[in-house]
């Protein structure tokens, strides 16, 4: 019976092949059954609701990073620009620092809100990446502070594939940009 149900379900029968359940995995069968008796639908629209709600979630998270940063750097301004003497950024500091700040706003709130995330995102990749080696450029440090930097390194890494992964996809339902799209003005 449960057979017959599946070989219905999935059209087997035209290819003549049919697998044997004694010699499957139990998670095998489990898939077909869960396929056949369940709609397909139900689950692509579950599938979808979280894809989007995992984006929206994604984007708070990663422009998060981001928008603390510029607000870090506004409040300690003076600490941040002795920060940048320390790695040898001496050139025209405030113009180098509120462009660095103005970035950092204006790609975290694009990435957040989904309007124009991919070009947040390269806004973001373009302050991040030079940023990223030249602060914790891990080899450079004494062998004591190696493992450390070299942690903050990978973490930075890991920020600069999370852009990389935004600027090549498109936002989900959640988006302004979306809100945008769907709205009508009578």
């Amino acid at each position: 019976m449960l057979q017959t149900r599946l070989r219905r379900c999935i059209n087997w029968d035209d290819a003549g092949v049919f697998p044997d359940f004694k010699n499957e995995s139990a998670i095998f069968a489990c898939t077909l059954i869960f396929k056949c008796f369940f709609k397909d639908h139900v689950f692509a629209k579950a599938a979808q609701i979280m894809r989007d709600i995992s984006d929206l979630i994604g984007r708070i998270f990663i422009s998060a990073i981001f928008i603390f940063e510029a607000i870090d750097s506004s409040w300690y301004y003076e600490k941040t620009k002795e920060t940048m003497a320390l790695y040898g950024i001496t050139w025209r500091q405030d113009l180098m620092l509120y462009g660095a700040i103005l970035i950092l706003v204006l790609g975290g709130l694009m990435v957040l809100t989904g309007y124009r995330t991919r070009t947040g995102a390269i806004l973001l990749l373009l302050y991040w990446t030079p940023v990223t080696f030249l602060v914790h450029a891990f080899w450079t440090y004494p062998k004591d502070e190696i493992r450390i930097q070299s942690i903050l390194f990978m973490k930075d890494i890991a920020i600069i594939g999370g852009l990389l992964m935004l600027a090549g996809k498109e936002t989900g339902r959640y988006s302004i940009k979306r809100l945008f799209a769907t709205t009508r003005v009578n």
